[in-house]
């Protein structure tokens, strides 16, 4: 058996079709998304070539076109796998504590780890594209998040008692703008790590209960 294995050391590709394990294409995708991410948040998406797509999976070029007809199309699915994993990593976040809402929660961890993924950089990589189909999943991308944190401004109002003065609706668009200055302050090393937790938990917390009377 050790023999056996030593025969299959190498990628994680290699080790799986050594061992002679399949993957289907839906777990071929959720393995290769993050990577794709990462390679398009890097290299813009006119930079980026399928090839070096292909180099970071570990896997031959037509192994993701089985999965993709083109590299838009993989685009197309990097904007979705942000959402999907920004959900994620909220719902996994624990049970607010000590009177504070899921909306403070949020933006405690936001503060902490904003962008450290740098997916904000394949969105402004985006944004830079006329193709309609990525203007249009781009534009289905805020206005998910905007939905959500709109329900979460209101749940949090809801709790703290506070009477709307600027609705949650214009707070969760501040809300998303606030995260955007924080991307370009991150890009441009305009303040420290510190001072941007700090500048987004003062600046969140005044929209959240910009309401408050």
């Amino acid at each position: 058996m050790l023999f056996w294995l030593n025969l299959c050391r190498g990628s994680v590709n290699e080790k799986e079709r050594c061992l002679g394990i399949s993957l289907s294409a839906d777990q071929k995708r959720e393995r290769f998304l993050p990577k794709i991410s990462q390679c398009f948040a890097e290299n813009g998406f006119r930079g980026t070539t399928t090839a070096k797509l292909a180099q970071v999976c570990e896997v031959r070029e037509n192994v993701l076109y089985r999965i993709w007809p083109s590299k838009k199309e993989m685009f197309l699915d990097c904007i979705e796998h942000i959402y999907e994993l920004t959900m994620e990593l909220w719902e996994e976040l624990p049970e607010p504590t000590d009177g504070r809402t899921r909306a403070e929660m949020i933006l405690l961890y936001q503060a902490e780890d904003h962008g450290l993924l740098r997916y904000y950089r394949l969105v402004f990589a985006g944004l830079l594209e006329d193709d309609p189909d990525i203007r249009k999943a781009l534009r289905k991308l805020y206005r998910q998040f905007q939905a959500f944190i709109t329900q979460t401004t209101e749940e949090h109002r809801q709790q703290k008692d506070v009477s709307e003065t600027l609705n949650s609706d214009t707070s969760a668009w501040a809300l998303m703008g606030l995260a955007a200055m924080v991307d370009i302050q991150r890009e441009l090393r305009i303040l420290t790590s510190a001072e941007r937790e700090k500048f987004m938990i003062e600046a969140g917390t005044e929209i959240l209960e910009s309401g408050k009377r």
